[in-house]
């Protein structure tokens, strides 16, 4: 493996872990009221999925191993992680949305850079603000922004993918048509 794909698959991992609603709802104490606290059998694991060249965690064991098969079949973390959240997608749509937005930062060892994308969108061309009030900066129509995750990821594989679009989302395509199964809190 080389010190490139090594640093995009610990950065990858590392985002993994922090940003996934998994690892932040085990890593709370149960509560008595709301949540999956009151339904006990609806609680799922989630392990991580190893590969020969990384490991990789999700939300959603599905995703952990699309995730991992993408790194099998040659891809490195770049490609690993779009792979995964393409299919959080499919597999736990009440927790994650293509249509919103998301944030990366890739550290890579061999060049010692770090490399930041918030992949949020932009305000619509039409939108003057110079027109906005400050409460309108925060709810109602004018608070939106186009969705720029998907062109995030689109950025992220351009930049770091050894894969195309196509072979990481393949996984994610897959389950979308050919089903799987749905958690109990999705129902």
């Amino acid at each position: 493996m080389t010190r490139r794909l090594e640093s995009l698959t610990a950065a990858t991992l590392a985002a993994l872990l922090l940003f996934s609603p998994g690892a932040t709802l085990a890593a709370q104490e149960p509560v008595d009221e709301g949540g999956y606290a009151r339904y006990p059998e609806r609680t799922a694991n989630r392990p991580a999925i190893p590969g020969p060249n990384g490991l990789v965690a999700a939300g959603h064991p599905l995703a952990s191993a699309a995730g991992a098969r993408i790194l099998m079949e040659g891809g490195n973390a770049a490609d690993a992680t779009v792979a995964t959240l393409a299919v959080l997608n499919v597999v736990r749509p009440q927790m994650s949305g293509i249509a919103g937005n998301g944030f990366f930062t890739i550290y890579d060892r061999e060049s010692g850079e770090v490399f930041n994308l918030a992949a949020t969108g932009a305000a619509p061309l039409a939108l003057d603000a110079s027109e906005l009030e400050p409460d309108e900066l925060h709810k109602g129509i004018k608070a939106g922004v186009v969705p720029g995750l998907f062109g995030g990821w689109i950025a992220i594989l351009d930049r770091f993918g050894t894969m195309s679009l196509e072979e990481v989302l393949a996984p994610a395509i897959d389950y979308a048509e050919d089903g799987h199964p749905i958690e109990a809190s999705v129902v």
